[in-house]
């Protein structure tokens, strides 16, 4: 993985040097330019493959034709490379980037069909006065851009693009406005206005005649009739294809382990192509918060892995700022927290980590979609009228009754029984999904002051309702579902967490579970392979069998919990109560006291609940007085002066 920046229609040398040292984290072994009259690109290198001069970038062609800047790993380079030198081309690296370069000479555009992998290029073709820029199908790695008047910026994190002083320090209200409903921001559009994300999926062509965005890939795709028998073994042999393609690597390899069936899964099916498997897991030394090691512990040693537990003592105040830096947009996921320090102390001995990420997503493995399909089949049968009068008698129901249903719900508090009644009651199921996430993730949209002119100005229940739960849609109720999992949260929530804090360290993650071909396959299974009930992944788990732990197997989701609220009642609350006080905000004109100020009354009575809302807050407070308010954002080297 590396970082990588350009510009397109103007030359600067200056801009660029400074865009390259805002990502240098991102590849800290090498750094290298190229410019021509009409564009510049720049590279920050972490070596993974080929650890000679020969993996250098920009890359160019034997002509000098074509230039390449390269963030991440095609898996399958090695017969793309044959493939190609049967068709006459020549190679002088042992290098996925340049496999890149001599498939878009053959195939143009269409060449990223033929990659399997995660990825985020520019490629300059000179003979064209051509920009090509692309991403990988699911949007494992990041790519932003700036286009105005003929000039395109483009880079792996934002912040490199605020370096260009033309872009101005704007919010983009909506992609606010989004924000504080999922926790992160899904929009194209990113929080400050004038700087915009390449989709996943797409890839962007940049010349004399302007910019055009055009997309390859879509996770839609045509369901197929398996059988359970057919459907295991698609899922095994793709599966381990898929993890063994990503443990090739010139440095030591290992893997983020939490206990669960997913990261379980990976490691056992690394085990069968290596002698010894590192794995890392992360707990806090709070005992109610440090459940998962146990569970992790039990799979290294089915494995007898080289097995490290990283126990956090976070300095949060101090350490708060250089998160939320790195994480570039807002984003108030928790579990920022230890992905962070956890990728900080594995880097010490690996350079590439295999994780779990994209397996819930994939077979359906989410509490929010059990319950919405046990609404939709029990719930829902009942009358709109009658659910609404009983609303009443639900309420009343002490929330530890509860306790059966939700795990954590007697945690809750009031207001996570509030929320229950909205789902009971609620009739559109863009309502009952956004209510029952206000339960499982405790988020909950602050009103937000205003919009952002030009742009779509719609609310996120609306986009709900028109883009996944339309009411024409042939689509299965779990199909709407997963298609939000997969192209709202899983790209922008969990994703950019995991490349963020990786490649804050240094490190390279790799997703097995996100190669297409097991994507596509997921796609294709009916719903009956993925939940019955109140089981979930039920092809993933016959797929397991005998390969992992029955304990690990059989064992439910566990919600990897963060302590934001014993920081919030400590370490973090004089720091909360100074940026949400009424005057910051009032200045600032984004955000109505009146929520927060309700959050930090009713506080006690839905701890948890509210925790997570003043987390949100407090994460973009912070964000914007890195981004918004002062000259440091740029620079790593401040953050004790940031709060």
């Amino acid at each position: 993985m590396c970082g990588i920046v350009g510009m397109y229609g103007f030359v600067d040398k200056l801009l660029l040097r400074k865009m390259m040292r805002s990502i240098s984290h991102r590849g800290p072994d090498q750094h290298n330019t190229f410019d021509d009259k009409d564009v510049a690109l720049g590279h920050q290198r972490l070596s993974i493959n080929d650890l000679s001069e020969k993996g250098r970038q920009p890359m160019s062609n034997e002509d000098g034709s074509i230039q390449i800047v390269f963030n991440g790993e095609i898996y399958n380079f090695h017969p793309l490379r044959e493939e190609l030198r049967k068709r006459g081309h020549k190679f002088s690296s042992g290098t996925d980037t340049e496999v890149i370069i001599h498939a878009y000479e053959e195939y143009g555009p269409e060449c990223v069909h033929r990659f399997n992998g995660c990825f985020a290029f520019a490629l300059w073709n000179s003979k064209k006065k051509q920009l090509f820029l692309a991403r990988d199908r699911v949007g494992i790695k990041p790519l932003y851009y700036h286009y105005a008047g003929g000039r395109l910026l483009f880079a792996s994190e934002m912040k490199a693009l605020l370096e260009y002083h033309f872009i101005k320090h704007i919010i983009n209200r909506d992609a606010l406005n989004y924000f504080l409903t999922f926790s992160c921001n899904p929009l194209h559009e990113t929080m400050i206005q004038g700087i915009k994300k390449l989709p996943p999926g797409h890839y962007l062509t940049c010349s004399i005649r302007g910019l055009e965005v055009s997309q390859y890939w879509s996770y839609h795709k045509k369901e197929v009739g398996w059988s359970i028998d057919k459907a295991v073994s698609a899922v095994q042999s793709t599966m381990d294809d898929a993890v063994k393609l990503r443990m090739i690597a010139d440095v030591p390899v290992g893997a983020y382990l939490s206990g669960g069936i997913d990261s379980g899964s990976v490691v056992s099916l690394m085990a069968q192509h290596t002698d010894k498997v590192r794995t890392f897991s992360v707990g806090f030394d709070i005992p109610e918060y440090a459940d998962e090691l146990k569970a992790a512990r039990d799979i290294s040693e089915a494995f007898s892995t080289d097995h490290q537990e990283i126990i956090i003592h976070p300095d949060i105040t101090n350490d708060l700022a250089r998160i939320v830096w790195h994480a570039d947009e807002p984003h108030a996921d928790p579990t920022n927290i230890p992905t962070y320090y956890l990728s900080k102390e594995a880097k010490k001995k690996v350079t590439v980590v295999l994780t779990g990420e994209g397996a819930d997503e994939l077979f359906g493995g989410y509490e929010q979609e059990k319950f919405m399909l046990l609404h939709q089949r029990i719930v829902r049968k009942v009358p709109l009228w009658m659910r609404k009068a009983s609303s009443g008698l639900v309420s009343k129901i002490p929330s530890s009754v509860y306790g059966s249903l939700f795990s954590y719900m007697n945690t809750l508090g009031e207001k996570g029984k509030e929320r229950l009644v909205e789902f009971i009651s609620a009739d559109e199921y863009a309502d009952q999904y956004t209510a029952m996430m206000a339960i499982f993730s405790r988020q909950e949209r602050v009103e937000v002051i205003g919009q952002t002119p030009g742009v779509t100005n719609e609310e996120p229940e609306t986009m709900l309702k028109n883009g996944f739960f339309h009411a024409t849609t042939k689509k299965t109720l779990l199909q709407d579902l997963l298609r939000v999992e997969n192209t709202v949260l899983l790209q922008e929530l969990l994703l950019m967490k995991v490349d963020k804090m990786t490649m804050a360290n240094a490190i390279e993650a790799r997703v097995p579970f996100l190669d297409h071909r097991l994507v596509e396959l997921a796609a294709s299974m009916p719903d009956k392979l993925k939940i019955q009930g109140m089981h979930d992944k039920i092809v993933l788990r016959h797929a397991m069998k005998k390969k992992i732990p029955e304990l690990t197997r059989k064992r439910k989701k566990h919600r990897f919990f963060v302590p934001t609220d014993v920081w919030l009642r400590g370490e973090l609350k004089d720091l909360t109560a100074q940026l949400l006080d009424e005057p910051v905000l009032k200045e600032q004109g984004l955000f109505r006291h009146s929520y927060i100020d309700e959050a930090f009354r009713k506080y006690e009575q839905s701890p948890l609940y509210y925790s997570r809302q003043l987390w949100t807050l407090l994460n973009f407070q912070v964000w914007h007085k890195l981004f918004m308010e002062g000259p440091s954002y740029t620079s790593s080297s401040n953050f004790s002066k940031v709060l």
